[in-house]
Formats: structure tokens, sequence, C-alpha cells
């Protein structure tokens, strides 16, 4: 199994993925955040930014599931 190392976001740090809580580990969400769907798998999850706060920071959102997926993959030999 590959390693991932995930860490909290630095103000000046651009690109990336917003790792979005999931409906099904999280049913009810912050009265702030979106239920929206994963745009790769289609499953519910929370988007707790708008979508211009994620273009601004040039940032991708997926799942959890998703996102630790592709960091996997990006950090194999």
């Amino acid at each position: 199994m590959a390693e991932v190392k995930i860490w909290p976001r630095g103000q000046n740090e651009t690109g990336g993925i917003l790792l979005m809580p999931m409906k099904k580990n999280i049913p009810k969400g912050h009265p702030e955040w979106s239920l929206v769907k994963c745009p790769i798998c289609g499953q519910e999850c929370w988007r707790p930014m708008s979508r211009q706060e994620l273009r601004q920071k040039k940032m991708q959102a997926a799942c959890t599931e998703c996102g630790l997926e592709i960091e996997s993959r990006r950090n194999q030999p």
C-alpha cells in the first residue's frame, strides 16, 4: 500500500485536491456545506467551500475515497 501524506493547507497554497467529506460517513453536514456528487464516482459528499473559492485556489474536488486513490497512484514509483 502506498503512503499518502495529508497536512493542513497553507494560506497561500494553490492546486491540489479538496477531499470532500462523504455523506455516508457524515450524514448531517455543517450548515454552510453544500451537498454535491463526486465528479469522479458520483457518491454524495459535502463541499465545504464555494466553487468560486475552488477556482481561486486552483483546486479540484473529489470525495475522500477518490481523492486518496488519485494521490496514492500519483505517489507510486
